[in-house]
């Protein structure tokens, strides 16, 4: 890999010179610029974004930390926001946690780095003031000052709606994670309000700590207890509603025949699934993208209409419900 020193040299310039130009902090003539061009281009020198943000304090960097990188709906969102990103030149560092001591960690690295702004997707606050852009995407805490999500409430009301149009439902077992996290209490809360109407439901409620691959376990093993199955599955993610389905048909269980599984964040990965689940699908790329755009907003202090942005959630049929 071409260096900094290489490009100087087959330039016939100094290494100052080969920093100033590609740091755009000094005067390099007209020929010596046209040198180093040259240079750059024969060797494929890639300047080292890390190392100029060093030299220069600043950086065309955005860090971005998101829960859990195995669940196909953050690649999704990262894949909104770098794209976004990308047109106005900025480049990510992307880190994945959701515990607070590795999240305050993830943000020194970042601002060692002289990243511009930071993208959070984990529901954490900073426990100290940052002198740099902080948004939140997806899962958001109260105290925040930027923040994109979506409206889980209105995706539980839809729940509720297709369930009550199915047929011979009378058990259901209700995933709906962390208890910490407000976007599934608020998803749960439209859903207990919009099946309140119907008295007779039998209704269980299963908590996990969080929504990665890890406590899709735990689920499991609740369900395993029941002395009868329920006859319909409320899974907290799209992740985990795959996951019950496959359990399930391996144990001889018809879906949606014998249980009707309905899942949420309308993942790519669903369409592959057979058959395919029905959801509540998010606007995981726009998500995505609107942050990106909010965040460059405030980096180039342009005014800012809503700090605050709430995009709206739709039904997706699938066939894992009984009509």
């Amino acid at each position: 890999m071409a260096t900094i020193r290489n490009v100087a040299a087959k330039a016939g310039v100094s290494i100052a010179t080969v920093s100033r130009y590609i740091n755009h902090n000094g005067y390099v003539s007209e020929k010596a610029q046209q040198k180093i061009e040259a240079a750059i281009a024969s060797l494929d020198y890639l300047p080292n974004e890390v190392a100029r943000s060093l030299s220069t304090k600043t950086s065309s960097l955005v860090g971005v930390i998101v829960p859990d990188l195995r669940n196909p709906y953050f690649p999704q969102l990262v894949e909104g926001v770098e794209k976004e990103l990308k047109q106005d030149h900025y480049g990510i560092l992307l880190g994945s946690t959701d515990q607070r001591e590795e999240f305050e960690d993830y943000l020194d690295k970042l601002l060692q780095n002289n990243v511009v702004g930071i993208i959070s997707a984990v529901g954490l606050q900073p426990e100290r003031t940052l002198k740099i852009p902080f948004v939140e995407v997806d899962r958001i805490s109260g105290e925040t000052g930027y923040s994109v999500t979506t409206n889980d409430y209105q995706g539980g009301q839809l729940i509720a709606q297709h369930l009550l149009a199915t047929s011979s439902m009378q058990h259901i077992a209700i995933v709906k994670g962390p208890q910490r996290v407000d976007k599934s209490m608020n998803r749960l809360r439209g859903i207990l309000d919009g099946l309140a109407k119907q008295k007779s439901l039998k209704i269980e409620q299963i908590t996990t700590s969080t929504f990665s691959l890890k406590d899709a376990k735990v689920v499991w093993e609740v369900l395993d207890q029941y002395s009868e199955l329920p006859d319909t599955i409320i899974a907290s993610n799209d992740l985990y509603a795959i996951i019950i389905m496959q359990k399930l048909i391996e144990r001889g269980v018809r879906v949606p025949e014998d249980v009707q599984i309905f899942g949420y964040d309308g993942i790519d990965f669903i369409d592959i699934v057979s058959p395919r689940i029905t959801t509540i699908k998010q606007p995981i790329y726009r998500l995505g993208v609107q942050t990106a755009d909010l965040l460059l907003d405030i980096v180039a202090q342009r005014p800012i209409s809503e700090k605050h942005q709430v995009l709206d959630v739709a039904y997706a049929p699938g066939k894992t419900l009984r009509l």
